[in-house]
Parts: structure tokens; C-alpha cells; sequence
């Protein structure tokens, strides 16, 4: 069993490893073209790791190993990617446009009951 957590251990050092310069573009981005482009990066290389995890087999399935060893292992720090993503979107400024107005660039804004007809998006 020791064995198998030094393995899962060194891959998730190993996918840590490869993160971190396209979570670094992510943070760097100032502008929505930057931080499409980094996303975009950074989704292919989510992609790029292997299938997701098949159904049931949640942090409660204890399979041979003790754990699930996919392509992204225990040990991989998700909660800080998601966090790094979520920050760098919320920096990036933010445009307000009424109801009806187009903006070029922006989606239409529709009113609804919670917006009172101002939409904001980032970039």
C-alpha cells in the first residue's frame, strides 16, 4: 500500500508540475481575449490528461489501490485550479449595458426579474 501512495504521490507531483505554467497564464490575464486564450490552454490540456472518472468510483470507492487512480490523482490540487480560474475571471472589468441596447462583443441582455435589466460581463 506504501508503494501505491509514493506512485499516486509522484503523479500528482507530476500533473501539479504541468499545471502550473498555464494556471500562471491564467492569473497573468488582464483582458477576456487573455484569459480565453489561457482557459482555452488550459482546457485542452484538462482534456488532454484522459477520460474523466467513471461513475461511482467518488472519493467513497476503495478499489484495489485505496483510491482512484485516473488521470488526475488524489494528491492533484483541483480546489486550487478552480479557485486560480474563478479569481482571475472575477478580476477581469466588468461592462454594463441595459436591456435592448446592443454592445458590440457582449451577448444581448434580457431583463429578467433579478437583473432589473442591467446586465454586466466580464472582459
Amino acid at each position: 500500500i506504501e508503494m501505491r501512495r509514493k506512485e499516486r504521490d509522484a503523479k500528482a507531483a507530476a500533473k501539479n508540475t504541468e499545471v502550473a505554467p498555464l494556471l500562471s497564464k491564467v492569473r497573468a490575464s488582464t483582458t477576456a481575449v487573455e484569459f480565453d486564450n489561457a482557459m482555452t490552454e488550459l482546457t485542452l490540456w484538462l482534456i488532454g490528461t484522459g477520460p474523466p472518472m467513471p461513475p461511482g468510483t467518488g472519493s467513497s470507492f476503495l478499489g484495489s489501490a485505496g483510491t482512484f487512480a485516473g488521470p488526475l490523482p488524489d494528491g492533484f490540487r483541483t480546489r486550487e485550479l478552480v479557485v486560480t480560474c474563478k479569481a482571475a475571471l472575477e478580476g477581469l472589468p466588468r461592462f454594463k449595458q441595459r436591456a435592448g441596447v446592443p454592445v458590440e462583443g457582449l451577448p444581448d441582455c434580457i431583463e429578467t426579474r433579478t437583473n432589473n435589466g442591467i446586465c454586466t460581463s466580464a472582459g
